[in-house]
């Protein structure tokens, strides 16, 4: 009797929950994932193959993705991060699975939460606490809370408001099996001629799983930035609390503001949103050219704006996330800027020179292949073209030749271009740190559209291109 696709999509549902169990058999996987791989094979022999498979697939992204958002932790993260490099690079079917765990994550009970608060902190620290049971937001990994610390356990005298970043139980345990989950499901699908190719991006994205599930580490970095950007005249960093922080829970200052997103900010006048903006391309040039220091995931939910109307005494941006701080090799660092410079001053030998020796192409690809790299390296730089190299680089102030990134038609014909080079790459796997530079780039590119920026930083571009970095 032929299984109806319901039954194919629950059986991967089943293979999900099982994966998370530390007694888990491997026999058992192997198992389940043929069952449900045969199903896909006969209906791909129907007559209808197209309709057939996008059916399952359409079931299989259902299921996945609700136990992504029941598991929490590395299922969602680990698609978020290939998520940000597959726009580019992965096919269309792969983009919808891991665009689909990039929407917002549903709270996990308060009781759950304050017990692993309680088990982290201790009871003489988790006593002087008040804690709001309503989280101040959802992510992946864990939910933010805000709470009063007390002096004492009696919670009387002078109190502190604090945020807490709480992990959810259980995450760091299972970060393995998250994305072992995630690369069978993109075997399964087919959706990758030869995954081995790809094993060097998911061996960097399980480092950074890690290292996100870390809080001790977060809190070291938290103190770096605060000493990096210490007097940056926009970009502002949370005080941390050491006190209050274990390797699960960390304890910083409550910024109260507004999102890049929210209509008050969308409404200021063209010169404060390009201040904003300017921050962040300062922070991005700063962070892969001069520090090789870079937080790799720079998405809306990481920044909260304070305003001069909403009684702050300055503008300012802070940044409120350092879980995936990256640090790269100076070598990388040094072709990388050498392609990026090649690409400004419009040198296609030099951008081949330097795009092999950052791993993306090689001494043997043909003529066709040297051509898509060269074009998609000029598209992508293109906001920085010698055209828009305007005033607003320096002041702020707007003017009519600067670019606006509200029209990023150049990100859609790049990641058009990529697509092509894909099939005629043959799915090479790319250069490993990649992955994370170009989460920073687009990210970054996103809060620039959000702002409705006009800046040709074309200048900044040189600036930190030609200074050499940090040891």
């Amino acid at each position: 009797m032929t299984k109806k696709t319901s039954d194919y999509s629950t059986e991967i549902s089943q293979i999900a929950h099982r994966l998370r169990s530390a007694k888990l058999v491997k026999a058992g996987i192997k198992t389940g994932f043929k069952v449900v791989e045969s199903a896909f094979s006969r209906a791909l022999g129907r007559k209808s193959k197209q309709k057939s498979y996008e059916e399952l697939l359409e079931q299989a992204i259902k299921y996945f993705v609700h136990e992504a958002s029941e598991l929490k932790g590395g299922i969602m993260k680990a698609g978020q991060l290939l998520s940000m490099y597959g726009e580019h690079f992965f096919p269309e079917e792969a983009n919808k699975i891991l665009k689909s765990l990039q929407s917002d994550s549903k709270p996990v009970a308060f009781s759950v939460m304050t017990k692993k608060i309680r088990r982290s902190l201790g009871e003489e620290r988790f006593s002087r606490l008040n804690i709001d049971p309503h989280p101040l937001g959802a992510a992946s990994l864990g939910q933010v809370y805000s709470a009063k610390v007390f002096q004492n356990s009696a919670q009387t005298g002078q109190s502190q408001s604090m945020a807490f970043k709480v992990q959810y139980p259980r995450v760091a345990s299972a970060v393995e099996s998250d994305l072992v989950l995630v690369k069978k499901l993109m075997t399964l699908l087919k959706i990758f001629p030869d995954a081995e190719r790809f094993d060097g991006v998911y061996a960097e994205i399980k480092m950074m799983l890690y290292k996100e599930v870390d809080y001790a580490r977060e809190l070291g970095n938290f103190e770096k930035y605060q000493e990096l950007l210490a007097d940056d005249p926009i970009l502002k960093v949370p005080k941390v609390f050491p006190e209050f922080s274990t390797k699960t829970v960390l304890a910083m200052e409550h910024i109260h503001g507004r999102r890049l997103d929210d209509p008050v900010v969308q409404g200021l006048s063209q010169t404060r949103r390009n201040q904003f903006a300017l921050g962040l391309i300062r922070l991005l040039f700063r962070e892969i050219f001069h520090w090789r220091v870079v937080q790799t995931d720079p998405h809306v939910g990481n920044f909260i704006v304070q305003l001069t109307e909403d009684g702050y005494p300055q503008d300012a941006l802070y940044l409120l996330d350092f879980g995936a701080v990256r640090k790269f090799p100076v070598t990388y660092i040094n072709h990388f800027r050498s392609l990026a410079l090649a690409a400004l001053e419009n040198d296609p030998v030099r951008v081949l020179l330097y795009g092999k020796k950052i791993g993306f192409m090689m001494d043997s690809d043909s003529e066709e292949l040297k051509n898509i790299f060269c074009r998609i390296v000029f598209k992508a730089v293109h906001p920085f073209a010698e055209e828009f190299a305007g005033t607003c680089a320096l002041s702020g102030e707007y003017a009519s030749h600067e670019f606006d990134w509200s029209d990023l038609s150049v990100i859609h014909e790049v990641s058009k271009l990529a697509r092509y080079g894909v099939v005629a790459f043959q799915m090479r796997a790319p250069p490993k740190e990649a992955v994370f530079i170009d989460r920073k780039l687009m990210g970054t590119t996103t809060l620039l559209k959000i702002l409705r920026a006009k800046i040709g930083p074309r200048r900044i571009a040189l600036e930190y291109l030609k200074e050499p970095p940090s040891k």
